[in-house]
């Protein structure tokens, strides 16, 4: 059994797909504020072993599973929208750009942690402003990276992928598959 370390509904439903049930799930309050001259690949990273750290503290000798994810166009990390003017400035600089999507994934298990991070290309086609509005509207962007979500109304935005969909969710399904396998957690075996 393990301990999934996010609030992210989006990382349960991957897990339920894959028919991975965590034993619980707690959410790790960190400060996730960009350090000077870390990358977006770095910032997901981080960020991913200190929400396992944490919650490891709390539950010594249990396998934790964490995650990040981070969208960025070159070294501008898009953060997390939390109010509908955050969400209209990112979908905005998305419009008819490539962007990246770093998403880390790390195991915790008595202070030793094991991390992949996937590293997705995503392009979104040129938006009207009517498109733009229409998003916003619909409120999915709030409370997530880069201001959407893949498996919503921005899947219509996008032009190409390249790389890992379950990843631009939140959690790359194959490492995860991987990571907990590792620690003889596996989906078929599962009652």
């Amino acid at each position: 059994m393990f301990i999934l370390a996010s609030s992210s509904s989006s990382r349960l439903e991957i897990l339920n797909r894959l028919k991975l049930k965590p034993e619980f799930i707690v959410s790790p309050e960190i400060d996730e504020t960009k350090k000077k001259k870390e990358t977006p690949k770095m910032l997901s990273a981080r960020l991913a072993k200190e929400k396992g750290a944490k919650v490891s503290l709390e539950h010594p000798n249990k396998i934790i599973l964490s995650a990040d994810t981070v969208v960025c166009i070159g070294r501008t990390v898009i953060e997390k929208c939390t109010t509908e003017d955050e969400v209209k400035k990112a979908i905005t600089l998305l419009s008819g750009k490539s962007h990246k999507v770093f998403t880390t994934i790390c195991t915790t298990l008595n202070g030793v942690c094991k991390i992949r991070t996937t590293e997705t290309k995503v392009k979104f086609k040129k938006l009207s402003t009517q498109e733009i509005d229409f998003f916003i509207a619909s409120g999915e962007g709030i409370n997530k990276a880069g201001g959407y979500t893949i498996n919503g109304l921005a899947e219509s935005f996008i032009i190409q992928i390249i790389g890992s969909v379950s990843g631009v969710i939140g959690l790359p399904s194959v490492q995860t598959i991987n990571l907990l396998k590792s620690y003889g957690i596996e989906n078929f075996n599962q009652n």
